[in-house]
């Protein structure tokens, strides 16, 4: 999976990958695949093929898909779910970008009755808690299908919730999700901060999706908070209203929207922080009246004898000649309240944006949120320019503003609202409360001519009501000889509060180059701008966007959009047959080395107090020219800021931040080339899901008491899988590498075991403290394995003392219980053979650590520097190599073990003896990553760590099956469970 940026060099190295059937990435550039049924590609070259140093010219046609609004949808969930539409049929291909492993989700009844029908999804949208997806399938000479899925346990699992259908004329052109919680982002400093809630707070436990359609109408959509079921509200942007049922269409609004406000091409659905109202900007295209409205229903019948069919004449309606974009983009607010369990919303027309040069084509809209205060957001001051007052065509300025053929020239849509006077407002500032950032083209007539530009409008409340809107243009960015492709807000590294975007630029004009065995051209660039000012921000580079040039010239990107963690970017590329994907990082900041990523750090621990992937943020990191100690770095910074800051991370977040380094490790091993490098990352890993592991069934543990204290003996077969994972699986994995570093010591010291002490423990004598003294500088050489964390750090040394102390009680609860029947007998019987047969010795185990507790704490309180490295990096630093010799001396010379039973178990004496594999099949036994049971079938794996879980949970008593059910989403590493089968 190779990630690189373009910014030293012509090009850039990007990871595509293909939403058609086949998905393979044999080139670094390039990996499109054509459909079933399209015309094989040739690679063979034309005849009297280009130079490679010609000149490549675009011209209008080839941005036809942003003119005409044809860009395919794209989403980014934060489930790392790249969702695209197909390229030919009616399905919403998924795709894991970690892996490339992709799925299409399930098509409603409808869909799959009829598939040949229905066009690929021209909207899809996902919500920010990645549970709901939308699409919209447009219908051909159908009516369009909407659907909505919902998440099941994996990610790779959706189910269809509803579908609908939406009238021909009435497709939806936008769609967006209500915010349920406050997102997490990075202050100045780099610590992590949480916002405001984005959006009005409803409150329904889950989303609300908005949708708007052609005839700039707006569908709510939202569960039932009591019994589910799917509730859909449909309210006119066009005029007042305020409904909690659908309301039907009145009979002077057409349904297929070629009168009224015109059809609407674009649309953009804007939530402010801490904003109770959502506004909704609009831009419509005329579309002349059918011909068969325009004449009379002749009711008589055409076999009748006294029938006389009309004379034909054609139609020259005026209207066709006014066939074009109209220069007015119409702004709605919209409100909620709510009655019981059903959502009331109200819309309110505003005044509309009028100063639309003629001649441009609308590309874009997009809100920017603006987080702001009175005292350091973005203010403007207030002039009599910024009151607008809704005008009619004869009152515009020389009645230059296009007006649809059916709007009335004299009725305005809503009351003109009251101008407040300046003697109240006079002097003072206003907030920004959203920013609406418009794209548009102008094509000219030849490719020279090809300019955009970017125009940025102010909305704002009046100050002495805070309760009317206005807006104002404030700036404006001309491109000359570029096309804006994408515009959407981005956050700049480690500030919250100042506002960017990030614009995807497309040349006019580029020289293919050499690369491998394909030509490659530089089609386009990403590039910060700062808000409200409107400019490029100098101190971002610019990300260069490379395409393949292939048989059938070059596929220019048709869609864009920004990962949840904002370091990556996904860009579509569309032909008649393929859609393929490309990733590309984010522009970074000047100054700042290609090796020093500690820039990330303050994303990484955003993602962390999120409980997200941050997948896009690893990818990158994870080549191999980036070494494990930028990493390590990048996690300490991370993980310091969570500490340092006062944002409620605590120690029981810790598994969360764990999980993420588990992914960054886990990750780097697919870019190591060295063995032993390997074995480490392997290592660490391994070490970071036992720490969540212990951490989980520690809480479990809390739970399996009933009133009186006792433990509830309905679970004593899952508890006794706790004890078999921690004793025969954890417990041995650590002592045996005590065991080895221990005898590495003695070996460097110089010291030979006596005859009498083979096999056993070293026994305590009088000259310990000089020995220790000896092996304390013969330890210097050697390296601290990763599981000795365990024991060094305090967070981890606590987790095993606790699971101790449980097993412990658990097995005097049981040899106490007097209960007769067969299972708990059997129970009883299981867990005693587990303990007592085991090469350690619990009890003496407990006691040393307990010993060592204390000074193990101090250790850490000493430098917590290295205390915080040493948990993030999974790994204990140099400088705790005194304090574990100690311990592991104390450990040895208190025979917790046996040496010889730990190293050789009774199934590999049967192995060796007489040359059975009788241990092969218990060795080999998967483990539940969360019941630490024998693994069943079927079963979902992490995407993190790779540990596997069954799927069907089956019956078990209430408190155990609450505890096995907080990991239905996710793993205890904080992972996502994918499915094999779909």
């Amino acid at each position: 999976m190779d990630v690189k940026t373009a910014r030293s060099g012509p090009f850039t190295h990007a990871r595509t990958h293909s939403s058609t059937h086949a998905h393979s990435h044999s080139h670094p550039i390039a990996a499109d695949f054509r459909l079933l049924g399209g015309p094989a590609a040739t690679t063979k070259q034309p005849k009297g093929k280009q130079k490679e140093n010609e000149h490549w010219n675009f011209n209008w046609w080839d941005y036809t898909a942003l003119i005409e609004s044809r860009k395919s949808s794209v989403q980014w969930t934060g489930s790392a779910l790249i969702l695209t539409a197909h390229a030919t049929e009616p399905q919403v291909a998924c795709i894991y970008s970690p892996t490339n492993e992709h799925f299409f989700l399930p098509s409603p009844p409808t869909l799959t009755a009829s598939p040949t029908s229905f066009e690929p999804p021209a909207v899809i949208s996902a919500s920010p808690q990645e549970d709901w997806i939308f699409a919209y399938f447009p219908g051909k000479n159908c009516d369009g299908v909407g659907c909505i899925w919902n998440k099941s346990n994996a990610i790779n699992k959706w189910l269809v919730k509803e579908w609908t259908t939406y009238p021909r004329g009435d497709h939806a052109v936008e769609a967006r999700w209500s915010y349920l919680n406050r997102e997490w982002s990075s202050s100045e400093t780099g610590t992590p901060t949480r916002l405001p809630l984005l959006g009005p707070f409803i409150p329904f436990q889950d989303p609300v999706l908005f949708v708007v359609t052609e005839t700039r109408r707006l569908n709510a959509c939202y569960a039932h908070p009591q019994n589910g079921h799917i509730q859909m509200l449909n309210m006119s942007l066009a005029r007042k209203s305020s409904e909690n049922t659908s309301q039907s269409r009145p009979l002077g609004e057409r349904a297929d929207g070629p009168s009224g406000l015109g059809r609407c091409t674009h649309a953009a659905i804007g939530f402010g922080y801490d904003e109770s109202s959502i506004l909704i900007a609009t831009f419509s295209t005329f579309v002349p009246s059918s011909t068969s409205e325009s004449h009379s229903i002749n009711t008589e019948d055409p076999l009748s004898m006294s029938y006389t069919p009309e004379a034909f004449v054609p139609d020259y309606s005026s209207e066709w000649e006014a066939w074009r974009d109209e220069n007015v983009i119409d702004v709605c607010e919209v409100t909620y309240t709510t009655k019981g369990s059903q959502l009331v919303l109200n819309t309110t027309p505003l005044p509309a944006i009028r100063d639309f040069r003629e001649g441009r084509y609308l590309t874009g809209l997009s809100f920017v949120p603006c987080l702001s205060s009175p005292q350091t957001g973005p203010i403007i001051p207030v002039t009599p320019t910024q009151t607008h007052r809704l005008v009619t065509p004869q009152s515009s300025p020389a009645n230059q503003v296009n007006q649809s053929p059916s709007r009335s020239p004299l009725k305005t849509p809503v009351k003109t609202p009251p101008k407040p006077s300046m003697e109240k407002v006079a002097g003072k500032s206003i907030v920004v409360k959203l920013y609406l950032l418009c794209t548009t083209l102008d094509c000219g007539y030849t490719a020279q001519n090809i300019t955009s530009n970017v125009t940025l409008y102010a909305f704002h409340r009046n100050p002495a009501d805070n309760a009317t809107w206005y807006n104002k243009r404030i700036a404006h960015l001309p491109i000359p000889s570029g096309v804006v492709a994408h515009i959407s807000p981005f956050q700049t590294v480690n500030n919250s509060t100042n506002i960017s975007a990030l614009l995807c630029v497309l040349n006019t004009e580029g020289v293919p180059q050499k690369w491998g065995k394909k030509q490659h051209l530089s089609v386009g660039s990403l590039r910060v701008v700062r808000l409200p000012e409107l400019q490029y921000d100098e101190l971002y580079e610019s990300t260069n966007i490379i395409c393949p040039v292939g048989p059938f010239g070059v596929e220019l990107p048709s869609s864009f959009v920004l990962s949840p963690n904002q370091a990556q970017c996904c860009i579509v590329r569309q032909s008649p047959y393929t859609i393929s994907t490309s990733l590309y990082t984010c522009p970074g900041r000047l100054g700042f080395a290609n090796s020093d990523k500690s820039v990330l750090a303050s994303s990484m621990a955003s993602a962390a107090q999120r409980s997200a992937t941050a997948i896009d943020i690893v990818n990158p990191l994870s080549q191999g020219s980036v070494s494990l100690t930028t990493i390590e770095n990048m996690l300490f910074k991370s993980f310091s800021d969570l500490i340092s800051s006062n944002c409620g991370f605590t120690e029981s977040r810790f598994p969360d931040f764990l999980g993420l380094a588990v992914e960054f490790f886990k990750t780097k091993v697919s870019s190591c080339t060295s063995g032993n490098v390997k074995d480490d990352l392997e290592s660490r890993c391994r070490v970071g899901v036992d720490i969540c592991s212990l951490t989980a069934c520690n809480s479990c543990w809390e739970d399996m008491y009933d009133n009186s204290g006792e433990f509830i003996l309905d679970n004593s077969w899952q508890l006794i899988s706790f004890c078999s994972y921690f004793v025969e699986e954890f417990l041995n994995r650590l002592l045996k590498d005590c065991v080895e570093y221990f005898e590495e010591l003695r070996l460097l010291d110089g010291s030979n075991p006596s005859p009498d002490s083979e096999g056993k423990s070293p026994s305590p004598d009088k000259n310990t403290d000089e020995k220790a003294i000896k092996i304390d500088s013969a330890g210097t050489s050697l390296n601290l394995t990763s599981s000795f964390i365990h024991l060094v750090h305090p967070y981890a040394l606590n987790n095993v003392i606790l699971f101790l102390e449980h097993v412990k009680q658990f097995r005097c609860f049981l040899r106490s219980n007097t209960s007769q029947e067969d299972k708990y007998q059997v129970a009883r019987e299981l867990l005693m053979d587990i303990i007592d047969s085991s090469a350690i010795d619990l009890g003496a185990l407990e006691k040393v650590l307990l010993e060592v507790k204390d000074e193990v704490k101090s250790n850490a309180d000493r430098s917590p520097e290295d205390s915080q490295r040493c948990l993030v990096s999974l790994k204990p630093p140099t400088s705790y190599a005194p304090l574990f010799q100690k311990i592991v001396t104390k450990l040895m010379q208190a025979q917790v073990v046996d040496n010889f039973r730990l190293f050789v178990t009774p199934n590999e004496l049967v192995d060796s003896f007489i040359g059975l594999r009788a241990g092969q099949t218990s060795k080999n036994t998967d483990r539940d990553i969360i019941t630490k049971s024998q693994l069943r079938s079927p079963a979902v794996y992490c995407t993190r760590c790779k540990g596997r879980t069954a799927s069907d949970k089956g019956f078990t008593t209430s408190r155990w099956s609450v505890w096995e059910k907080t990991w239905n989403k996710r793993c205890i590493c904080g992972g996502l469970w994918w499915s094999k089968t779909i």
